[in-house]
């Protein structure tokens, strides 16, 4: 799966140059944050942590967006509102030195801006980034993602995942950045990846397996949002005997979109039955999915519905498969 012919995309240059050049050096910050510091954190309001890497990340690209596409629309998971009393103060001088090492010149006073740089802006065509995707994942060590996404009309046209912990071999931990690796989709143009450093996208299909014994799912090592019981629950109905490849962030959707996996489940859990699923969990990975061949639903067979702004509110859940088992799925999930 990973000698496929190089190819390259013809549509969108600018942004694809814009999102590799962004990924790239996302990475490598990231990496450093783990590396060095992964704390101190905090616990939003949904009890999801925020880390140093989250906000450096987040206005990483604000800074970049303002020197090569100003005025551009950004919807972003983390905000400088959260950064309030000494634990956001700490967080964002911890962040802001980390920046100033990247950015020449750069001064920490303008570290709100730029953390919030092109949020709020109402436009038809928008960048839309998850900072560090499984930041648990983050914290221990493990996988992560970052995850970049550019819409037009909520519409998905360009998503990217930078996935700095994980190999071209699989989900095995990177120990080096040359080991990093990054995955472009544009619609209508398939997918691709690249090791850090690459020049030279390779193209990746999902796999071309359609029975469901021999499936592998692909699931979190936290329960975080999605019903795990009914997860194992689906699996026996379908018959699956293998056990599940657990690895946190969208970092399932590249595996799933490399062959390395077959099924992406995402079900409500009991526990938070109104929790609504947002765009940057999925954006970018749902069109990489999709470009290698497979296909991205809700658990009832709706496509997701990226046109409501920060939620996907008119969806529940989400399917991700190679295409072969989908019917399959939503059929287990129905009955």
């Amino acid at each position: 799966m990973y000698n496929k012919p190089m190819f390259s995309f013809e549509r969108m240059e600018r942004e694809i140059e814009f999102a590799r050049n962004f990924l790239l050096e996302a990475a490598i910050l990231a990496r450093k944050i783990q590396e060095e510091m992964v704390n101190p954190a905090l616990e939003k309001s949904d009890r999801s942590p925020v880390t140093v890497a989250d906000i450096a990340v987040q206005a990483l690209l604000g800074y970049h967006l303002n020197e090569r596409v100003p005025g551009a629309a950004l919807i972003a998971e983390e905000s400088s509102s959260m950064l309030t009393g000494e634990g956001g103060r700490r967080l964002a001088s911890a962040a802001s030195g980390f920046l100033s090492e990247l950015i020449p010149g750069f001064r920490e006073e303008s570290f709100r801006a730029l953390l919030d740089y092109g949020t709020g802006r109402d436009k038809e065509n928008y960048w839309v980034l998850d900072p560090i995707d499984g930041t648990k994942g983050f914290l221990r060590g493990d996988q992560y993602a970052i995850a970049l996404a550019y819409l037009r009309k909520g519409e998905v046209h360009l998503g990217a995942l930078a996935c700095p912990r994980l190999t071209p071999a699989g989900p095995a931990v990177a120990e080096t950045a040359e080991n990093g690796t990054i995955y472009m989709a544009v619609k209508g143009e398939g997918a691709g990846w690249m090791r850090e450093g690459a020049s030279e996208w390779s193209q990746i299909k999902v796999s071309e397996n359609s029975d469901s014994v021999n499936a592998v799912v692909l699931r979190s090592f936290e329960s975080g949002h999605t019903d795990i019981s009914g997860i194992d629950e689906i699996s026996s109905k379908l018959g699956i005997s293998a056990d599940p490849l657990k690895v946190d962030s969208q970092v399932k959707y590249a595996l799933l979109a490399l062959g390395r996996g077959d099924i992406y489940l995402r079900i409500p859990s009991p526990e938070t039955p109104d929790y609504v699923e947002k765009i940057w969990d999925h954006a970018a990975g749902k069109l990489l999915v999709e470009e290698a061949g497979g296909r991205v639903t809700d658990i009832s067979g709706k496509p997701l519905d990226f046109s409501r702004g920060r939620v996907l509110d008119r969806n529940r859940g989400v399917v991700a498969t190679n295409g072969h088992l989908h019917s399959l799925v939503l059929g287990a999930l129905k009955a």
